[in-house]
């Protein structure tokens, strides 16, 4: 079976289950084997890193018997829940990430030119390390602004290791020299705290859980009420749950 999750990603040091750390792939399996389930096997769609959060991740599930998604949701952390699920999944169409940078640009002129240029291979690949996933060509950034900061869509079918948040950091460097020209030594990942996998489209009949709706979306409006310096970014996250169906 496929599963939609939402998660707020500041406290867990990413998707995939690591030893002695808090992710949410390990949060996930233990709530799994709380209500008796076993011989499971989990895998992400999109290995989300540490404090990055999901409105739309997509887990394949394979277990030998049916999960009852209302008491997994139950015993599941507050900040994690199963919003969807459905029987077959099609390849990925696309992956949405959003980032919310919580300045406005300086030079928003000389941003949109450096995201046009970003959207060319030759480009994006020469802002990463060596090391980890190789860097995927994207399909689309969009710029949105908004009253308190700015927001960024990047599109693409798979993404190499701190690729979003490279991008978003050559905008910053951008805007803040006022300059086209980018030296990627220079440039470094944005704070992922303000990352969120918005969305992973793939072929399939989804269903909903309305427990796992409810959840979200409560989560989200506490998160609105008590926080301060991240309450705008879960406005935005709560006002984006239609686009992405959640």
């Amino acid at each position: 079976m496929f599963l939609r999750m939402f998660y707020d990603g500041s406290k867990y040091r990413g998707w995939s289950k690591q030893p002695h750390v808090p992710t949410v792939q390990g949060v996930l399996e233990s709530s799994l084997s709380k209500l008796g389930y076993s011989h499971f096997h989990v895998k992400a769609f999109s290995r989300t890193d540490a404090c990055v959060s999901a409105l739309g991740q997509v887990v394949y599930l394979t277990v030998p018997r049916k999960v009852m998604l209302a008491p997994l949701n139950r015993v599941l952390p507050e900040d994690v829940a199963v919003t969807h699920t459905a029987e077959a999944a099609g390849r990925v169409v696309e992956k949405v990430y959003v980032y919310f940078y919580p300045r406005k640009w300086t030079n928003p002129a000389t941003v949109r030119a450096v995201a046009k240029e970003l959207e060319k291979p030759d480009l994006s690949g020469k802002l990463f390390r060596k090391g980890g996933s190789t860097p995927k060509e994207i399909s689309g950034i969009e710029l949105h602004h908004l009253t308190h900061g700015e927001l960024v869509y990047v599109h693409g079918k798979g993404f190499g290791y701190e690729q979003v948040r490279r991008i978003v950091g050559a905008l910053e460097y951008a805007d803040r020299r006022a300059t086209h020209r980018l030296e990627p030594a220079q440039v470094r990942p944005a704070d992922p705290c303000w990352l969120a996998l918005a969305d992973v489209k793939v072929d399939a009949r989804w269903s909903a859980v309305p427990s796992g709706i409810e959840k979200a979306k409560d989560y989200m409006k506490k998160r609105i009420w008590y926080a301060t310096v991240s309450r705008t970014r879960w406005n935005i996250l709560f006002r984006l749950c239609d686009r992405f169906q959640v």
